[in-house]
């Protein structure tokens, strides 16, 4: 609120890991959640939670098959523009993530194909005691990525690769009459770093793109960089820098 005072808070995140330790092949999980309370209760307490889990199955001559999925819940956000006027608390957000990929190569050459399916379902606004629907912001993100690199020295892989991607809204039209669904495409180019275990990581940039059905909605592009890094100087110590670029188009107006 424009003028309003601060106010104090305190977080709690506890957090869950588990990792097997198998000669071959690898599964993860991790739980983990935060509840942030503001201490003058002028403002609602903001709970989040996330459930991740993941696997690879070693094949013969290193390729691998990748698996992942996920669910998170969160709490939409004051400052977001697609905030629900008079709502009496924030409405939930729920999204869940899968994705598989395959990788390996012959020789230098090193190839990835990967796909993705993510859903994001928004609960109903409460204005006044009174539900506002919010299913109109429903959607389902898919898609593909091919990365070909070419592995000039054991640390040093210089890649390129393309992304296709697809917006399904749940409703053709959204309550303001527009076709939201949309297509995305992207290109970047990078070098992935491998000093392991003590470093590895990577960097791409390049750009990104999407297109909606609605002839009225404009084309959103972006410079894209994107990028990791695990520095583990001890094994009991590993310090993770994670950067990703991604478009999330708003419903609002």
């Amino acid at each position: 609120v424009a003028g309003g005072s601060g106010s104090g808070t305190a977080t709690v995140t506890p957090e869950f890991f588990l990792q097997s330790d198998w000669a071959r092949n690898e599964a993860t999980l991790r739980l983990r959640g935060s509840y942030e309370k503001f201490l003058d209760n002028t403002t609602a307490d903001n709970p989040s939670a996330a459930v991740d889990a993941t696997g690879r199955i070693d094949l013969a001559d290193d390729w691998a098959i990748s698996l992942a999925g996920g669910y998170a819940y969160s709490q939409q956000a004051l400052s977001d523009p697609d905030f629900p006027a008079g709502a009496d608390k924030p409405p939930g957000v729920n999204e869940f993530r899968s994705s598989a990929a395959l990788s390996g190569g012959a020789g230098p050459a090193k190839v990835t194909l990967a796909a993705t399916a993510d859903r994001t379902v928004y609960d109903d606004a409460i204005v006044s005691g009174s539900p506002v629907d919010q299913s109109y912001r429903d959607n389902t993100e898919y898609g593909a990525r091919l990365r070909l690199g070419y592995e000039v020295s054991p640390m040093l892989t210089p890649f390129v690769e393309g992304e296709v991607t697809h917006r399904a809204f749940d409703q053709t039209l959204d309550h303001d009459g527009l076709a939201r669904s949309s297509s995305g495409v992207a290109g970047r180019v990078g070098v992935a770093l491998d000093r392991g275990p003590i470093l590895t990581g990577e960097i791409a940039v390049g750009a990104l793109s999407e297109n909606f059905d609605d002839p009225t909605l404009a084309t959103i592009s972006a410079l894209s960089v994107d990028g990791s890094l695990a520095w583990a100087p001890t094994e009991l110590v590993t310090v993770s820098l994670n950067g990703a670029t991604s478009i999330n188009p708003s419903t609002d107006a």
